[in-house]
């Protein structure tokens, strides 16, 4: 099952295109380094918990995994901001993990379609 929402991408970026492609190649490797940084940002603020810091990278992954198309990953920030806007900071913890595996197969699955 696909974590991409290749839709989306296919409206801003044509595959069958060799420039549009290799724009998104480029693209798509700056997205996978700072998802990765920004996963790192998470997990060390778990240890520490600052849950102003949360709800804003889960925010902002947010934003850019709407635009990108990774629905999987939106859904579960999504989830993770509105847990941290409202409950205790540990009901986000599952969620959070979650997003780890998530954004591991999204990775997978960016690598895999665009020769990343």
């Amino acid at each position: 099952m696909s974590t991409i929402n290749w839709e989306r991408v296919n409206t801003f970026a044509d595959m069958n295109d060799p420039e549009d492609l290799e724009w998104l190649r480029e693209t798509a490797k700056e997205l996978v380094m700072s998802m990765n940084q920004k996963l790192e940002i998470i997990n060390s603020l778990l240890t520490t918990p600052d849950r102003e810091a949360l709800v804003s990278i889960c925010h902002q992954i947010k934003g850019v995994s709407s635009n990108f198309g990774l629905d999987a990953v939106y859904e579960i920030c999504l989830q993770a901001e509105k847990i941290l806007k409202t409950d205790p900071w540990e009901s986000s913890l599952p969620i959070l993990a979650n997003l780890n595996t998530v954004w591991r197969n999204s990775s997978e699955e960016l690598s895999q379609v665009l020769k990343i």
